[in-house]
This record gives structure tokens, C-alpha cells and sequence, in this order.
């Protein structure tokens, strides 16, 4: 069903409010894989005293890192954000259907690409220092860029504000 379908929008901050609110529609209880909590003193600079709070670490939001805390549920559509194996397609843009999710491990169905309906698993990986996540986003709905070279058979694009207007 997902493999078929898509909701474009423009930017980033949509995507991220429309999957929310899909995965919030979606049955099932969340799994939280949380990345890194806390900086250590031996991580900031020596003129340094003062630890980054957990809070304003986890409010990055990086074009191309995972959240730091990802909400994950069985059946959800995703987007693999890293190449992880290209021989096995698993490369940055790949679409997945979650299947099972462990403490290091999501097991996954292939929906895109030459390898559809393979069972893969993703490991969590090193994305930066001391930080392991998950490299994956979910997927109701991608920007525009992002879902380039994609065939699908229904579209959905929302456009809450003029895209090519200026303000």
C-alpha cells in the first residue's frame, strides 16, 4: 500500500509536522529509540565548565540525521537517510516498511528499487561522537527533492503557503 503512495510538500517542517500527525492516526504503540542524552564535560572545549543541557541537545534537528529521539511502530512507512549496503540497494532514499523493531536492530521490508520485498535489518549506527541512532525517518510523506525518481501511483502534495511566491 505504501509503496504506492506519497504526500509531497515543499519543506522540511511540513514533512516532519504530516508525518507526526500520521504516525500519531496509526494503531499500535510507539517505541522511542532515543540517540544521544548528554554531553559530557570531556566533550566540550577546555575554557569550558558548563555541560549542554539534555534538552538543547535533543532540539537539533539536522538536514540528514535522524531525530534524536525517533518514535518508531510496526507497520510504519520509512526512509533510509545513510548507505548502508548498495550491493543489497540499501542506499540513502530507499524506502522501508517497518517490520520489527529492536533495542539495536529494525527489521524491515524493501518497497523501493530493484530489491522490492527483501527482509533487511538496520543497525543502529554511529552518526556522530557518541551518538547512535538509527539512521531512518518516517515516511507518510517526503519533500519534493527527497522523493525524486520515485514511480508512484498516487500523489498527495500539500502546499499550506505559495511555494513560488515571495513574501
Amino acid at each position: 500500500y505504501y509503496s504506492e503512495r506519497l504526500i509531497l510538500a515543499p519543506l522540511n517542517a511540513d514533512v516532519v509536522s504530516i508525518n507526526e500527525y500520521c504516525a500519531n492516526m496509526y494503531p499500535g504503540e510507539h517505541y522511542i529509540s532515543k540517540s544521544v542524552d548528554e554531553m559530557g564535560l570531556d566533550d566540550l572545549p577546555h575554557n569550558s565548565d558548563q555541560a549542554v543541557p539534555e534538552e538543547v541537545l535533543n532540539s537539533f534537528s539536522l538536514p540528514g540525521f535522524p531525530d534524536c529521539e525517533l518514535k518508531l511502530k510496526v507497520g510504519l512507512p520509512l526512509i533510509l537517510l545513510r548507505n548502508l549496503n548498495l550491493n543489497r540497494r540499501l542506499s540513502n532514499g530507499t524506502r522501508l516498511l517497518l517490520k520489527g523493531v529492536s533495542n539495536h536492530v529494525l527489521r524491515c521490508k524493501i518497497m523501493t528499487g530493484s530489491c522490492v520485498g527483501d527482509e533487511v535489518l538496520i543497525p543502529k549506527i554511529e552518526l556522530f561522537h557518541q551518538g547512535y541512532q538509527f539512521p531512518v525517518a518516517r515516511a507518510f510523506a517526503l519533500t519534493i527533492n527527497k522523493a525524486q525518481g520515485q514511480s508512484l501511483d498516487h500523489v498527495s502534495v500539500y502546499l499550506p503557503r505559495p511555494v513560488f511566491g515571495h513574501r
